[in-house]
C-alpha cells in the first residue's frame, strides 16, 4: 500500500469504523451500521436504494442505504456522507458529545437500485455530484442525522425505478406499523449485507421528547423495534400508506431496535433541495414538493394537464413544453402511438418537439425539408446555425453553490477536516 493510499484509507477509516458495533451500554448506539436481521430478499421496492462510495478510484465499498424520493434526490443518513467525531471508545453514538465532521465529496457517492449490490463500480451505479446536503442546523448527530444526495443529470429514468414520496405530514404516532429496508447485514455477528432486505410488521414505540428520559432520542426523531443492522443507516421506514417516513439513523448492539430521524421534521430542507435538484436536472420536480403534500392529487385522464398521478395505462410526462398524461411505455414494450416517441426516462409516449426554422440573412424562412434546386438557401442555414453555436459558447456560466458545497469547505478545528476528497 503506496502512502498516498494508506492517506486516503486513514481518512476514511472513521466512516468504516462507524459502521462498528456499539458497546453493550444502553446509552451507547451504534451508527452507520444499521442489516436487516431475520428479514426477507426485497427485489421490488426500486425506490429504495444501495449506497457506495469510490474513492479516488483507489477505494469502493458499499456501506449505507437510502431512499431515492426524486429521480436525481436521494435521502439517506448525514453519517452516510460526514465524518464523526466524539464517539464512545467502542464507536458508539453518545448525544450531546458526537458530530458532525467533513461532508465527504459528491462525486464519490455512488447509488444503485440493483437488489444485490455490485461490488464493483459500473453502469448499475448513478453517480452523485458535488451537491451533498447535510441536514441544516448544528454539527449534533441525534437529531441531524439526515443528509440528501444530488444525482447526475436526470438521474434514475421510471423505467429503473420508482421513486418513493416522503411523509411531510408529520410524524408517526406510538403503535404505528412500518417496513424497514436496507442492503445491511443478515447476521447480527456480521456478514451477509449487500442485498435489499425487508422486514414487514414493524411498530414504532415512541416519538420524540415522548421517549423515556435517557433514551437518547431527540424531538426530531422516533425509536422502533425493527431488528436493523450495519449497513442498513440510511434506508428508509414505510409507514401503511407507502410512504418514507424515516431515514435509520442508529441503534443498540445486537441490532433489536432502531432510531430513525424523523422525516416531516425536514419538510422544508427536503422541498427546497428538490425543487433545487428538478432545476440542476432539467426535469420535472415531483408532485409533493410543488403542492407540499404526501397526498397525491387526483388521478388526471389522458392529454390532460398533470403533475402527479394519470389514470391507469397512462404517465404524467413532459410533452411539447407542458405536462400531460400519455400513455406508458418501457425498455419491454416501447411502442407507442404514431408520431409519439418513447421516453424512457420519463416511462411515457410523448411528442418530439417541432424542427425550429432558422431564418436567412434576407429575413426569409429557410426550411429544414430538402427542396429542389436551392443549394444557396442551405448553404446559409448552415452558416447560420454555426454562429447560433458559437454564439451560445459565448454565453456559457458556470453557477456558484447557493450554499457551502460541505461542510469541508471551511476551516476546521483538526488537521484531517482540511483535507478534500
Amino acid at each position: 500500500m503506496t502512502p498516498k493510499t494508506l492517506a486516503i484509507a486513514l481518512l476514511i477509516s472513521p466512516i468504516l469504523a462507524a459502521c462498528g458495533g456499539a458497546d453493550d451500554d444502553p446509552e451507547q448506539w451504534s451508527a452507520a451500521t444499521q442489516p436487516i436481521v431475520g428479514g426477507e430478499v426485497d427485489d421490488q421496492t426500486t425506490g429504495a436504494v444501495g449506497l457506495a462510495l469510490n474513492v479516488l478510484d483507489l477505494f469502493f465499498f458499499g456501506h449505507c442505504s437510502g431512499s431515492l424520493i426524486a429521480p436525481n434526490v436521494v435521502l439517506t443518513a448525514q453519517h452516510c456522507v460526514s465524518l464523526t467525531d466524539g464517539e464512545s471508545p467502542s464507536g458508539g453514538v453518545i448525544c450531546g458529545e458526537t458530530d458532525f465532521g467533513m461532508t465527504a465529496a459528491g462525486a464519490a457517492m455512488r447509488v444503485t437500485v440493483e437488489p444485490v449490490r455490485p461490488e464493483a463500480d459500473g453502469p448499475e451505479f448513478y453517480k452523485g455530484t458535488g451537491q451533498v446536503r447535510p441536514a441544516p442546523g448544528t454539527d449534533n448527530l441525534c437529531g441531524y442525522d439526515v443528509a440528501l444526495i444530488i444525482l447526475e443529470g436526470q438521474g434514475i429514468g421510471a423505467t429503473k425505478a420508482t421513486p418513493l414520496v416522503p411523509r411531510l405530514e408529520g410524524p408517526p404516532a406510538i403503535g404505528d406499523t412500518y417496513v424497514a429496508i436496507g442492503y445491511g447485514n443478515t447476521d447480527p455477528e456480521g456478514g451477509g449485507s449487500g442485498t435489499r432486505m425487508r422486514i414487514d410488521g414493524n411498530t414504532v414505540t415512541c416519538t420524540g421528547l415522548q421517549c423515556p428520559l435517557g433514551s437518547s432520542i431527540a424531538a426530531s426523531e422516533w425509536r422502533g423495534d425493527a431488528p436493523t443492522c450495519s449497513g442498513d443507516s440510511g434506508g428508509p421506514a414505510i409507514d401503511a400508506e407507502g410512504r418514507v417516513m424515516g431515514a435509520l439513523s442508529r441503534g443498540p448492539s445486537g441490532c433489536t431496535s432502531s432510531i430513525y430521524g424523523d422525516v416531516s421534521a425536514w419538510k422544508d430542507f427536503i422541498i427546497e433541495t428538490t425543487l433545487e435538484a428538478a432545476e440542476l436536472g432539467d426535469i420535472d420536480p415531483p408532485y409533493w414538493a410543488i403542492t407540499g403534500s404526501s397526498v397525491p392529487p387526483p388521478a388526471a385522464s389522458p392529454g390532460e394537464d398533470c403533475i402527479g398521478l394519470c389514470t391507469e395505462g397512462h404517465v404524467c410526462a413532459r410533452s411539447l413544453g407542458k405536462r400531460i398524461c400519455v400513455p406508458s411505455c418501457d425498455e419491454e414494450n416501447p411502442s407507442c402511438p404514431s408520431g409519439q416517441s418513447c421516453d424512457l426516462h420519463a416511462g411515457g409516449c410523448v411528442q418530439p418537439p417541432p424542427v425550429p426554422a432558422v431564418e436567412d440573412d434576407s429575413g426569409c424562412t429557410a426550411s429544414p425539408t430538402p427542396s429542389s434546386g436551392n443549394g444557396s438557401a442551405w448553404l446559409a442555414s448552415l452558416l447560420a446555425l454555426l454562429s447560433l453555436r458559437y454564439r451560445r459558447r459565448d454565453h456559457f456560466i458556470s453557477r456558484p453553490c447557493r450554499r457551502a458545497c460541505g461542510r469541508g469547505s471551511g476551516p476546521r478545528r483538526s488537521l484531517r477536516n482540511r483535507v478534500q476528497w
